[in-house]
């Protein structure tokens, strides 16, 4: 009989040091894995973005230069190169229940353009070796709208999850406008050609992710998140130029196309949070670092490089959330 109290006892306790456990923290239900206790909150927050973008493929490059050497010409690739740009990210959410929200934010980058000159030097059928001379301006541009349902969980007292599901709507572009000028040194202004191209991604679908959350203690906490989605939308390209050429006609071109394209989106950020506890809700003071890339959204020009390019961007991110009542 005292060996079957011995056992219950301990059985009790056992249970008392779990539910114990299952209370700490901000939680409602026992266990390794529970959810917020209810609540009905509004956030609202600002980042600011400083923003690389990049291409690869057809669009990775803008041209090839030539230059004379001492036993014949040197080739060499001049890359698509754009600045860095300063953007936002604006967002707004809902929390309510056990941990749900429902969040809407809004990522924009551009118009940053960037200028460049390129030089090369080729053998002309008369008048000696000609100089080439192009000037381009590329001012990508990208938006993306996202609409979130989310839940967070906590496991344990240090981590929390939020998973979420939704959609966005990514709208994205890049304009280049080229000028040439061809010298020639015994007839001086040999040819001239200017031209414009623009390649463009409309797109919608379903997007997925999850972001982790450890508590270091004293309001600091490191994050990472990570997110995917795949768009259904229209990718479109338009190329014009007007060229002339000495003693000819000015000779006009243009190219137009256009097709329905499945572009993934994988996005992914690293960073930390401070949280201060104010009268009136609490500031979350964000510093982190973001990168996302869209698969083959853009189509190139074909009458110079027919094929598919990858838009994407990388850089830091730093801004500021509110988390309260509005009454």
């Amino acid at each position: 009989m005292n060996k079957i109290k011995t056992i219950v006892s301990s059985l009790l306790i056992l249970g008392m040091h779990q539910g114990l456990a299952g209370n700490m923290g901000n939680s409602c239900t026992p266990g390794i894995a529970s959810v917020p206790c209810p609540a009905n909150q509004w956030s609202f927050g600002i980042q600011a973005l400083y923003l690389k973008p990049t291409y690869d493929n057809a669009l990775g490059w803008v041209e090839t230069s030539e230059q004379p050497t001492a036993t014949g010409t040197s080739e060499f690739f001049v890359p698509n190169n754009p600045n860095w740009s300063l953007s936002f990210k604006l967002e707004g959410a809902y929390q309510f229940n056990t941990g749900n929200d429902l969040n809407l934010n809004w990522y924009h980058l551009g118009h940053k353009d960037t200028q460049f000159a390129v030089s090369s030097v080729f053998t002309g059928f008369i008048g000696g070796n000609l100089t080439e001379n192009d000037y381009y301006t590329i001012e990508p541009a990208w938006d993306a709208v996202n609409l979130e349902l989310g839940q967070t969980v906590n496991f344990g007292t240090a981590t929390k999850i939020r998973f979420h599901g939704g959609a966005q709507y990514a709208a994205m572009n890049i304009p280049l406008t080229f000028q040439a000028e061809v010298l020639s040194p015994t007839f001086g202004l040999y040819a001239v050609s200017n031209a414009g191209f623009n390649a463009k991604y409309r797109g919608f679908g379903p997007r997925f992710g999850a972001e982790l959350n450890y508590d270091l203690g004293h309001g600091i906490e490191v994050y990472g998140q990570g997110a995917a989605a795949l768009l259904a939308g229209a990718s479109k390209m338009n190329f014009a130029n007007a060229s002339t050429f000495i003693f000819s006609p000015t000779n006009f071109s243009s190219v137009t196309s256009s097709r329905t394209a499945l572009v993934p989106e994988m996005e992914a950020r690293l960073g930390v949070n401070y949280h201060y506890l104010g009268a009136y809700g609490d500031l979350i003071f964000n510093f982190g670092y973001l990168w996302f890339d869209y698969l083959s959204p853009f189509l190139s020009n074909p009458q110079a490089s027919a094929g598919e390019s990858d838009f994407g961007a990388q850089g830091i991110q730093a801004g500021l959330k509110w988390t309260g009542n509005l009454a």
